[in-house]
């Protein structure tokens, strides 16, 4: 049977499980997996485009955020500073080449603030969680075995079973490093990088 549905992924994790009383919570194991992906992966298929209008100092970041792949204002793109360089910038009255911007407590700041207000956030979103609504999602269809690894090893976790634990969270390690690496593949080509003088 193909593992392409939450009910399906349900039904694998507790015959690999092999564990009736465990059933009830197999649920809770896969919200955590997702989780983890969502911390973890870094795959085209997370990459989000969002168009935003900046106004005022700080500008919420999108709810499913979870790491900046680019930020564009009028044509330019932003480069990144750490708050607190950002900060000492703010307080020089540093003009930076280019306009920078910083990541604080789910919002962003940019500076100096760009005179056309709307930025473009390309970023990595949340992988969208399973449910009855979304009974799969694009991770489960292409790498059935990523999730139930990881389902499982939540499921370990659960029963305090540390040989099994290791085993398992090995294995998805493994998947999450695969996925990855496929990713940058994607990205960049399989010929190695090339430095060139400036």
């Amino acid at each position: 049977m193909p593992i392409n549905t939450k009910a399906t992924l349900r039904t694998a994790v507790a015959d690999y499980l092999q564990r009736g009383d465990l059933n009830v919570h197999i649920d809770t194991f896969i919200e955590l997996a997702t989780a983890r992906f969502s911390d973890e992966l870094r795959t085209p298929e997370m990459e989000t485009v969002a168009t935003t209008t900046l106004t005022g100092e700080w500008t919420a970041l999108p709810t499913d955020f979870r790491a900046m792949r680019l930020l564009e204002a009028g044509g330019q793109i932003l480069e990144y500073r750490t708050a607190w360089q950002l900060q000492r910038m703010i307080q020089n009255a540093a003009r930076p080449h280019v306009p920078v911007f910083s990541i604080q407590d789910m919002q962003f700041r940019v500076y100096p603030f760009p005179t056309n207000s709307t930025v473009e956030l390309t970023y990595y979103a949340a992988l969208p969680a399973l449910s009855l609504d979304a009974s799969s999602n694009w991770l489960l269809l292409k790498r059935p075995d990523v999730y139930l690894h990881a389902a499982i090893a939540q499921a370990r976790i659960f029963l305090h079973d540390d040989q099994r634990v290791v085993l398992a969270q090995g294995m998805t390690d493994k998947y999450i490093a695969e996925a990855n690496r496929s990713a940058r593949h994607i990205a960049i080509g399989a010929a190695p990088l090339q430095v060139r003088a400036a």
